[in-house]
């Protein structure tokens, strides 16, 4: 699997494109981590429980 991923990592940056798409999975990924880590819905439920 480890094979798989390095080998798209590197037919994607040969293309300007690809940058883009990587870029783009960056983003998302950054995106959703932090908004499950800091969302206003689980801290309001927790400060409401203690």
């Amino acid at each position: 699997m480890q094979v798989i991923n390095i080998f798209f990592t590197w037919y994607f940056i040969q293309s300007d494109i690809g940058l883009l798409y990587i870029f783009f999975l960056l983003h998302l990924l950054l995106k959703s981590h932090f908004s499950g880590s800091t969302c206003p819905k689980e801290t309001e439920s927790v400060s409401l429980r203690q």
